[in-house]
Protein backbone atom coordinates (compact mmCIF):
# COMPACT_ATOMS: atom_id res chain seq x y z
CA UNK A 1 0.00 0.00 0.00
CA UNK A 2 2.61 2.35 0.93
CA UNK A 3 4.42 1.84 -2.58
CA UNK A 4 1.30 2.34 -4.34
CA UNK A 5 0.47 5.61 -2.37
CA UNK A 6 4.76 6.83 -3.04
CA UNK A 7 4.11 6.45 -6.73
CA UNK A 8 0.61 7.72 -6.65
CA UNK A 9 2.72 10.74 -5.11
CA UNK A 10 5.61 11.20 -7.62
CA UNK A 11 7.83 9.94 -4.36
CA UNK A 12 10.68 7.53 -4.71
CA UNK A 13 9.87 4.62 -2.60
CA UNK A 14 13.26 2.18 -1.57
CA UNK A 15 13.56 -1.01 -0.39
CA UNK A 16 15.75 -2.34 1.78
CA UNK A 17 16.87 -5.99 1.83
CA UNK A 18 19.98 -8.43 2.16
CA UNK A 19 22.27 -8.67 -0.82
CA UNK A 20 21.66 -12.74 -0.37
CA UNK A 21 17.47 -11.89 -1.00
CA UNK A 22 18.12 -10.31 -4.55
CA UNK A 23 18.10 -12.50 -7.48
CA UNK A 24 18.60 -10.42 -11.18
CA UNK A 25 18.11 -14.05 -12.85
CA UNK A 26 14.26 -13.91 -12.13
CA UNK A 27 12.46 -13.19 -15.25
CA UNK A 28 9.63 -11.91 -12.97
CA UNK A 29 8.05 -12.65 -9.97
CA UNK A 30 6.32 -15.44 -10.38
CA UNK A 31 10.11 -16.43 -9.93
CA UNK A 32 10.40 -15.44 -6.49
CA UNK A 33 9.26 -18.36 -4.47
CA UNK A 34 7.75 -17.26 -1.07
CA UNK A 35 8.34 -18.89 1.99
CA UNK A 36 5.10 -19.72 3.97
CA UNK A 37 5.59 -19.05 7.57
CA UNK A 38 3.37 -21.46 10.23
CA UNK A 39 -0.63 -20.23 10.39
CA UNK A 40 0.29 -20.82 14.08
CA UNK A 41 1.43 -17.34 14.45
CA UNK A 42 -0.82 -15.52 13.54
CA UNK A 43 -4.13 -16.19 15.54
CA UNK A 44 -2.47 -16.12 18.67
CA UNK A 45 -2.08 -12.53 20.50
CA UNK A 46 -1.32 -11.61 24.03
CA UNK A 47 -0.98 -15.31 24.96
CA UNK A 48 -4.26 -16.10 23.73
CA UNK A 49 -6.10 -18.00 20.44
CA UNK A 50 -8.38 -15.49 19.21
CA UNK A 51 -9.11 -17.41 15.69
CA UNK A 52 -12.15 -19.99 15.03
CA UNK A 53 -10.87 -23.69 14.08
CA UNK A 54 -12.58 -23.27 10.90
CA UNK A 55 -10.42 -20.06 9.65
CA UNK A 56 -7.48 -20.77 7.03
CA UNK A 57 -4.50 -18.73 7.54
CA UNK A 58 -1.99 -17.42 4.61
CA UNK A 59 1.18 -16.53 6.26
CA UNK A 60 3.81 -15.73 3.81
CA UNK A 61 7.06 -14.27 5.32
CA UNK A 62 7.37 -11.36 2.88
CA UNK A 63 5.58 -9.85 -0.15
CA UNK A 64 6.49 -8.83 -3.32
CA UNK A 65 6.06 -5.40 -4.55
CA UNK A 66 5.65 -4.81 -7.86
CA UNK A 67 8.83 -3.57 -9.90
CA UNK A 68 7.36 -0.68 -11.43
CA UNK A 69 6.43 0.73 -8.45
CA UNK A 70 10.35 0.40 -7.00
CA UNK A 71 12.66 3.29 -7.33
CA UNK A 72 15.49 0.80 -6.27
CA UNK A 73 16.52 -2.12 -3.79
CA UNK A 74 19.02 -0.94 -1.19
CA UNK A 75 21.09 -3.87 -0.36
CA UNK A 76 24.39 -3.99 2.33
CA UNK A 77 26.71 -2.70 -0.29
CA UNK A 78 24.53 -2.32 -3.67
CA UNK A 79 21.48 -0.62 -5.08
CA UNK A 80 20.10 -2.15 -7.71
CA UNK A 81 17.71 0.61 -9.76
CA UNK A 82 14.32 0.41 -11.01
CA UNK A 83 15.15 -0.46 -14.40
CA UNK A 84 17.28 -3.30 -13.91
CA UNK A 85 14.28 -5.01 -11.90
CA UNK A 86 12.19 -7.32 -13.87
CA UNK A 87 8.58 -5.24 -14.99
CA UNK A 88 6.06 -7.07 -13.07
Amino acid sequence: MVAVLAKRHNIPFYVTCPLSTIDLCAQSSEDIPIEERSADEIPIGKGCDWSAEEINVFNPAFYITPANLVTALVAEKVIVEQQNLFSH
